[in-house]
Order: C-alpha cells, then structure tokens, then sequence
C-alpha cells in the first residue's frame, strides 16, 4: 500500500536523553525490528513542519517493513517546528536556530542510544532533512544517503553560510570511528520545481561523482517540492509518485546498507 495519512502509524515515539544534559531531551519515532540476520538501519531526517502530519510516520513504516530494519526519525525540531506563518514571516531566523553542530550530535545520539547493532546506517533526508542528512554524512554517520526533494544546497546558501560542494566532499572522506563505512552511494529525487543543482547534470551530480561516489537520480517532474512526505496521495497522479518514491529508496537502501 502507498503511506497515506489514513493508516494508523504503527512506531513509537520515544524520549532520548543527552549525558550531562549536554542538550535538551529529544523524541524519536522509532519504528521496525531488525531481522535476526540484519546490522542496517536507517535514520529519516524530516522537512521544517517537524515528525508530525502527512505520511511521515508511515513512509517511515514501510521503510522499516520492507527493509527488515529500525528506522528512526528524530524531531530536532524538540516541538518547535516551522508552521506557514513562519515561513511566510521569517524562515531564515527560525531555520538559523539548528546549526550543524547540533544536527549532528542528535544524529550521533540517536546512532549511539538507539542505533548501536547497526553496523550500515542509512539516512533518508526530506527537504530541510536532506542538509540534516547531508551534516550526519559529514560526520560519518551514514554508508548511503538520500536526498528527497532536497533543500541542501539553498540552506548552506541562504541560512548556514556553508560551502555544500565541500561538505559533499567530505562525507565521502570523513573518518569513520568504530570502522564504520564510508558513504558509498546517493540517491537523488528531486520535484520538478526542485534546483537544478539536484537534478541530472547538476552541481550534486558532478561533485560526487568526481569524487568515484555512486550516484543515482530520478527526477519527479509532475511533483512539487514536499510531495513524498506532505504530498496529497488521494490524487492518482501523487499517490503514483509517493508510491514510486518509496519502491526507488528501499530498493536503494536494500543494495547499499549491505
């Protein structure tokens, strides 16, 4: 079945705490068991409106049922999500309160507290979740990496004032404690009304590859920005892309987390 909002969620949300209350206290949906043969697991990073409304919880669901694995989504958010009116009014001060540093110790907390017997992590970004992604792969915290209707490139840009080609470069390189894998493979999905720099022959595409990284993209030109996780799926034409979406990252994860 496509994840719809009208399937009950079938997780748990679940509230991880910092040592030393470094940070503030996190809730995780956690979702799936790992096959008993199973060390993969994979991390969903959400768009600005946080880990509620949608199909969010349920893509997360299918993920986790078809892949045999946890997967987990973190709401670094703590609550605090963008709404409409924010956006409208002021994103870029509201979107400037998770800076990478942060980004990425939830990521290695949630890895660390929840994710321990994964030897192969996969992470799943979704807009805003994708420069999420993007920082967690940086760092070391994921073998392969999605970009789904990505926004990386306009965060590092507009918000953080990061260079994205470099941080591309250093997922790739990035030290891995614990032996973990380097990222091996990225999967692109961009809408059609996406950046350019997301689609085939794009800026992406032409700093990973360089670099030997396996990169595959499938662009959604009938789709908008927000499609997989916010999107309609009533419609035909959007519950065949959600659908699509979802066949294309589990088969993605189901090659690379290996």
């Amino acid at each position: 079945d496509v994840p719809g909002p009208d399937l009950c969620a079938l997780g748990t949300t679940k509230t991880v705490s910092f040592p030393d209350s470094s940070r503030p206290p996190m809730d995780v949906y956690i979702t799936g068991a790992a096959n008993k043969n199973s060390n993969r697991a994979v991390i969903v990073c959400t768009d600005i409106f946080g880990i509620d409304g949608g199909q969010k919880k349920q893509v997360c669901d299918a993920l986790a049922a078809r892949l045999g694995c946890v997967v987990v989504m973190p709401d670094f958010f703590r609550g605090d999500a963008c709404t409409p009116e924010i956006f409208k009014a002021g994103f870029v001060p509201w979107a400037q309160q998770w800076q990478p540093e942060g980004v990425v110790a939830d990521v290695a907390r949630v890895h660390e507290h929840l994710l321990a017997g994964a030897s192969f992590v996969g992470v799943a970004g979704f807009c805003w979740g994708a420069w999420a992604a993007l920082q967690a792969a940086a760092a070391g915290h994921a073998t392969a990496v999605v970009f789904a209707h990505p926004s990386h490139r306009k965060m590092c840009a507009n918000v953080v004032k990061q260079d994205c080609d470099e941080l591309l470069l250093q997922a790739l390189g990035a030290a891995k404690e614990g032996g973990r894998p380097a990222l091996r493979a990225a999967l692109l999905l961009p809408a059609g009304n996406d950046d350019p720099a997301h689609k085939a022959g794009g800026a992406d595409e032409a700093t990973l590859t360089k670099s030997g990284c396996e990169v595959g993209i499938r662009e959604f030109p009938e789709m908008a920005h927000g499609w997989i996780l916010r999107g309609d799926v009533k419609l035909p034409v959007v519950s065949r892309d959600v659908g699509l979406a979802v066949d294309l990252i589990v088969d993605f994860f189901d090659r690379k987390l290996i």
